[in-house]
């Protein structure tokens, strides 16, 4: 049995740690709470002196945002980017992580590797070869740009990713589906993939938030009805000031369907990450 001294350790272990918990949700939460409230503020409000909870709520920043800015525009750009985005760097990242985790060639690991060195290149040495690249296609000012963009800046981590979820499924399974006459294909469609779901799920849902808020590229590539939300967001910053209620006003709404999303696969992402990717 613990004596009381152990049980008096155990509990102030415990309050400290829950302290900490604590101090952290709320150094993260302040900026989000802060762009809500703001987001309701009128530009009078905005720069009172006033605590920041003892203000009269308006929807004025909202009806603007989508009355006169059409932010619902950018949302659609946004969504017909992200979406596919996710879905083919998440599709081409897990046949790619799949050949790297079981087959076996000369320079598979130097390769892995490679492919995550990759991530050390800074987006911007690129863009300029690819906007020239893209204005030569003729896809400067289309969604089709990004949709080519977002996937191959995405791929290393994508690779690497779906490879360490692939690791952890045992060779057994798919060997006794190639007994029964599976071939390769279909022993990674029935055996692999569904064993892998939760990998698949993290992935997806991490490549789409990434995309979903992607700045640099998305302000090179997109002009005008074409722009995606951070574009927009960054619009709302001009020499002669910034519309505060119009920005945290659209940076609410842009975060809203991400918080929605990752609280309907936090489950996925859990066992993911604690079954797969942190043991690759």
């Amino acid at each position: 049995m613990r004596s009381y001294k152990d049980n008096e350790i155990m509990k102030a272990k415990n309050i400290v740690i829950y302290f900490l918990i604590a101090a952290c949700l709320a150094w993260f939460s302040f900026p989000i709470a802060w762009a809500v409230l703001g987001s309701f503020k009128t530009r009078f409000d905005f720069f009172s002196t006033t605590p920041l909870v003892f203000f009269s709520p308006t929807l004025e920043n909202y009806v603007r945002v989508f009355s006169l800015q059409h932010i619902e525009r950018n949302l659609i750009n946004s969504l017909l980017v992200s979406v596919p985005s996710a879905l083919l760097g998440t599709f081409v990242g897990a046949m790619a992580g799949y050949s790297l985790a079981r087959f076996k060639f000369w320079g598979r690991d130097n390769l892995a590797y490679w492919f995550l060195s990759m991530r050390i290149i800074p987006p911007i040495v690129v863009l300029p070869a690819l906007y020239f690249t893209f204005l030569w296609l003729g896809l400067v000012g289309t969604p089709y740009s990004l949709i080519i963009l977002y996937p191959t800046f995405i791929f290393p981590f994508t690779v690497w990713m779906m490879r360490s979820f692939f690791t952890e499924v045992p060779v057994q399974c798919e060997e006794a589906a190639t007994l029964e006459g599976c071939s390769r294909l279909q022993v990674l469609r029935w055996i692999v993939l569904p064993l892998c779901q939760h990998g698949l799920f993290a992935t997806f849902t991490f490549v789409l938030v990434v995309c979903w808020n992607e700045f640099m590229a998305a302000n090179i590539l997109t002009v005008g009805e074409s722009k995606t939300v951070p574009v927009q967001i960054a619009s709302y910053v001009q020499p002669w000031g910034t519309d505060w209620g119009s920005l945290l006003c659209t940076v609410v709404i842009s975060i809203a369907p991400l918080i929605v999303i990752t609280f309907l696969v936090q489950k996925y992402m859990v066992r993911a990450f604690t079954t797969g990717a942190v043991k690759g």
